[in-house]
């Protein structure tokens, strides 16, 4: 299993990035059999920044706004992500339906509060896989906790992705002053949560 990313930062720091402003819908139609998207790729989020399709390298981390991705289930604003070589998306919060199509798509997505803030275009951003945080270097190393939200996304709101075990036989006995706990009952299938 993959341990850690490294990666440039290209950096997008706006809210409410549509699937259509990723993707213009104008364009789409030239994709047709073009499983590299070679015709759209001038037009994707030219809104927001013209020539980004120069910009992007194999291996980029993008970090991204708030609600990034919102709009339709258009699967070439997840697919340019994967054509281009991106390695992750680092989001101040993603859309439900991009998000799903991003883990569809095997693109990892990392929520991070006011991740815009933390990063400039062309810092090296480093995501621990095993300690589930990212650091910047720049900003000599400080850690910053990654959290996803679940697909189905009505359990709770955010689950932080940790690992743990325990061995115990007979009764086990707990207090409940000064702690917390969550607990849910999740039902799966191959394509995620049930509702």
């Amino acid at each position: 299993m993959q341990e850690s990313i490294r990666g440039r930062v290209i950096k997008m720091p706006f809210d409410n990035v549509s699937t259509d402003v990723i993707a213009p819908s104008r364009y789409r139609s030239t994709t047709g059999e073009d499983p590299e998207l070679l015709a759209l790729r001038p037009w994707i989020m030219g809104a927001l920044r013209p020539g980004l399709n120069d910009v992007v390298k194999p291996g980029d981390v993008f970090v991204v706004g708030k609600n990034f991705g919102l709009g339709s289930h258009r699967e070439t604003a997840v697919r340019i992500f994967k054509v281009w070589g991106v390695q992750a998306i680092v989001a101040d919060s993603a859309a439900r339906i991009w998000f799903r199509n991003a883990i569809a798509f095997g693109l990892p997505v990392f929520q991070l509060k006011d991740a815009t803030k933390l990063f400039d275009e062309g810092d090296q951003i480093e995501i621990d896989l095993k300690r589930w945080c990212i650091r910047n270097p720049k900003n000599a190393g400080a850690e910053h906790r990654i959290s996803i939200s679940p697909v189905g996304g009505f359990e709770f709101k955010t689950a932080e992705i940790g690992r743990g075990w325990t061995k115990t036989s007979g009764p086990v006995s707990y207090e409940l002053a000064d702690s917390y706990g969550q607990f849910c009952e999740l039902h799966l299938c191959q394509d995620g949560i049930i509702n």
